[in-house]
């Protein structure tokens, strides 16, 4: 039995190309560490992502991973983070992750 404060989504199948991106996009931004995300699509979904400093990037690809596989088992996605963000007073840098 689940409480009322959780909601639970159904996805419909099959999905819209636009509607992959989406949840994949959403599930991306939901993780906390991550900053942005930058999505392109060529028969695979390739995410990029943009991570706080002090986070794991590979934890947080790991994560995102797990999520989107649980959600969308049958999607190719390529997942990789591209930059380290932090805050210098009231301006976020970005440091290229390689």
């Amino acid at each position: 039995m689940t409480s009322p404060s959780h909601r639970v989504v159904q996805l419909r199948t099959p999905l819209t190309q636009d509607e992959r991106l989406s949840v994949v996009e959403q599930t991306a931004l939901c993780h906390p560490a991550v900053h942005s995300v930058e999505l392109s699509s060529e028969g695979e979904i390739h995410v990029e992502v943009v991570v706080w400093r002090g986070s794991s990037p590979l934890r947080t690809v790991h994560d995102i991973s797990a999520a989107l596989g649980a959600v969308l088992p049958d999607v190719r996605v390529r997942l990789t983070v591209s930059a380290v963000a932090y805050k210098r007073r009231t301006t976020t840098l970005l440091a290229v992750y390689k």
